[in-house]
């Protein structure tokens, strides 16, 4: 079987990792091929890796990419690029499923309409709502005037966005709370939930690390959400130990910065717990690869995360400051034993690569 995974802007690894796992699985028993329009240069060798056998093609290169209004008319809402993606990938020949991993080249299957063997699946990574949700936060009357002026034309853009989704032959989400949503807003079915966490890169080394007693706290989630950055502070003056780590650097804490993957699973693997603090989240990977570090998890008990994790014995839900601290304490008072670490790691392993690959490869082959 022939299989083609459209990803197709590539401005960094994270967010596309699951794309790139999905694809590794396919091609050990398929002939797969990841097609993007454009991928940042410098990290095409990582992307080749991550793929495995897989072919990787890319239609352009750019020194950088970033999100943001310019990219969402090219990619989202104008067709030209899907339109050269389309022409892009026919001249690699017919595929019998082609999957599109991404928020963008909606568009794909109305440039095949004459390939009537092709079988067009999407994989939804997030809905725009997000963006409407954040827009709606802050003050009170700011929001109700927003809320009058894009309430009008966002119910008309998803109008329009429907026939687009109704193109696809089988729509899958990578979350439960994006399902939830999408059938809600939309009133089209989603056949299953699909995501990939990297269980061969994000491992328990416990072995290879010196013990230590601090709490791992990722703060890329933490831009947009001061109660967030609240607590930890007060945590830190309660006596905490905190580990922060990701490029959002904050004053006052031993900021670890950026780190490449291999030593993010080292910091993951040492924690005595690690803190998610999210503004919004309609999946959150962290949690996910920190159980699949041996490492539990402390998190709100809201939207992606309390959907996915709500019967995980070793993610803990803040009820409230005074019961996180506490926890905190505990949990940097005694040592992280085999058992736990062998707990959260069995939690995870059903999603990796190669079990939801046999899954997807059920529905498109219509055995669900």
């Amino acid at each position: 079987m022939k299989i083609a995974v459209v990803v197709p802007f590539i401005p960094k690894i994270e967010g596309n990792r699951t794309a790139f796992l999905i694809a590794k699985a396919l091609a050990i028993k398929h002939d797969t091929t990841v097609f993007a329009h454009t991928t940042v240069q410098t990290l095409i060798p990582e992307i080749r890796i991550l793929c495995g056998d897989a072919d990787f093609e890319t239609m352009k290169t750019a020194e950088k990419g970033k999100f943001g209004v310019l990219f969402a008319l090219n990619y989202q809402l104008f067709r030209r690029r899907t339109r050269q993606l389309s022409i892009f990938i026919k001249k690699h020949g017919a595929f019998n499923h082609i999957i599109v991993i991404a928020n963008e080249a909606h568009w794909l299957p109305q440039y095949f309409e004459n390939h009537r063997e092709t079988k067009f699946s999407l994989l939804l990574m997030e809905l725009h709502d997000r963006g409407m949700i954040s827009f709606q936060q802050g003050d009170v009357r700011k929001t109700k005037v927003r809320s009058m002026l894009i309430s009008p034309f966002y119910g008309l853009f998803k109008l329009f966005e429907r026939d687009r989704f109704l193109s696809f032959d089988n729509i899958f989400a990578n979350s439960t709370w994006t399902k939830t949503i999408f059938e809600y807003l939309y009133g089209i079915k989603i056949e299953d939930t699909i995501f990939a966490v990297d269980l061969e890169l994000f491992m328990p080394l416990n072995e290879l690390v010196v013990p230590e007693k601090f709490i791992a706290v990722p703060t890329a989630s933490l831009r947009s959400e001061p109660e967030g950055l609240e607590i930890i502070r007060r945590l830190r003056d309660d006596g905490i130990p905190i580990k922060t780590y990701g490029s959002f650097q904050i004053p006052g804490f031993d900021n670890l910065g950026y780190l490449p993957d291999e030593e993010m699973v080292k910091l993951l693997s040492r924690a005595s717990a690690t803190l998610f603090l999210f503004n919004y989240e309609a999946l959150g990977l962290i949690p996910f690869e920190s159980l699949a570090c041996g490492t539990p998890v402390i998190t709100y008990d809201k939207q992606g995360p309390s959907l996915e994790l709500k019967s995980n014995i070793n993610v803990h839900f803040i009820t409230s400051y005074t019961v996180l601290r506490d926890l905190c304490k505990r949990l940097i008072s005694t040592d992280k034993t085999d058992d736990v670490v062998t707990q959260c790691r069995n939690s995870v392993m059903r999603y990796s690569a190669e079990n939801v690959v046999d899954n997807l490869l059920s529905h498109l082959n219509g055995r669900v």
